[in-house]
């Protein structure tokens, strides 16, 4: 048998090393001047990609928000970091300005199109059947926020816009903020939340090649919102590995105390500003493979409609039952938790007639 000699072995390492820099060398360049700007996103180091092309950005105070003037196909946030179109931020004297809170559901996440959101289709038909104001409605819902975000959103962000209408419509964020560790569920949401943290670049991404070859196939992933700020007390996520009675009891320790106080603590906001309040019943459906067909999370969905309804007696609150109302076939959804193109548009309905019925556009104030 013929071994390789010294002089061979040099040679094939050598080549096969040249081989990689040059392999190496080529993603660099594909991904740099060839790859189309979703692949851009998708391969590169979090580092490279401009901080516009975020969806989200981090805020000093909110943690997070829309990032201002983002666009990727036709989705966008105009110059206030709001989804849609561009507003001028003192509201005209013929306006009437409503502002719909929330999370994803509210961003209307899984429609693409700004136009087919929900807020921008109440817009339009609310346009129709009002002959003496113009109508606005603002989405400034977004993803992954809590009642904590909203009622800073309002605060914050909301009033500045002088809305005559605020529409309330949280869920399922805030049963995630109830499936913490008991000892980490307090008032400040740190069991659930941490403030905003870039993750350390894994070794191995530093490679061009590597990380385009990890990234195709799902072992990493692009700097993604949950990185960054989800705290490790957050249980909820362990669903493959607590079971449904552990999850069930953490649920059942830690009360809705906080949502309730934070619905109420918008309200009071709200009162004190003279701008009216909408709430509204949160909808899901059981029919997809996803958290929201669980036991832990449709009791905590439950629950939580069950406070929002308490409140609305309690406060005087107009409330839409919408869970009530919105039909749980899946042709209506996208997944578990959000509504697809479809569903949006019945959900503009129930919404368009309840205010129509309730004559809530141009009503007094409380």
């Amino acid at each position: 048998m013929k071994f390789f000699s010294k002089y061979e072995y040099i040679l094939l390492i050598g080549s096969f090393i040249i081989s990689l820099l040059l392999t190496e060398i080529s993603a660099v360049i594909w991904l740099k001047y060839f790859a189309e700007e979703s692949q851009y996103r998708k391969y590169s180091l979090y580092t490279n990609v401009p901080e516009t092309k975020f969806q989200w950005s981090k805020h000093h105070y909110l943690n997070y928000y829309p990032t201002p003037n983002y666009k990727r196909g036709l989705t966008s946030h105009n110059s206030l970091g709001f989804r849609g179109d561009e507003i001028v931020r003192i509201k005209q004297d013929d306006t009437y300005r409503i502002v719909v809170l929330g999370g994803s559901t509210t961003y209307t996440i899984e429609v693409d199109d700004d136009d087919s959101t929900f807020t921008k289709l109440l817009e339009n038909e609310l346009n129709k059947q009002i002959d003496n104001l113009k109508v606005e409605v603002i989405n400034a819902g977004v993803g992954g926020y809590t009642t904590w975000e909203s009622l800073l959103n309002l605060q914050l962000r909301i009033l500045d816009l002088v809305p005559d209408l605020i529409i309330i419509y949280h869920g399922t964020n805030d049963v995630h903020s109830r499936l913490v560790l008991p000892e980490y569920y307090k008032s400040d949401n740190s069991g659930y939340r941490k403030q905003w943290q870039n993750p350390d670049i894994n070794i191995l991404e530093r490679s061009a090649l590597l990380r385009i070859f990890l990234r195709k196939f799902g072992l990493t992933h692009q700097l993604n919102l949950g990185s960054v700020i989800s705290s490790n007390h957050f249980v909820g996520k362990q669903l493959d590995i607590l079971s449904q009675e552990e999850l069930i009891q953490i649920l059942n320790q830690n009360k809705p105390i906080y949502f309730k106080r934070n619905i109420e603590n918008m309200i009071a906001i709200a009162r004190e500003n003279q701008i009216a309040v909408l709430l509204s019943t949160w909808a899901h459906t059981p029919y997809f493979n996803d958290y929201a067909s669980t036991l832990v999370y449709r009791i905590g969905f439950s629950e939580h409609n069950n406070v929002l309804k308490s409140i609305a007696i309690e406060k005087n609150i107009p409330l839409i039952d919408f869970a009530k109302y919105m039909s749980k076939d899946v042709t209506y959804w996208a997944d578990g938790r959000h509504l697809n193109e479809k569903g949006v548009k019945l959900k503009t309905q129930y919404f368009l007639e309840y205010i129509m019925e309730n004559n809530m556009i141009g009503a007094d104030h409380e």
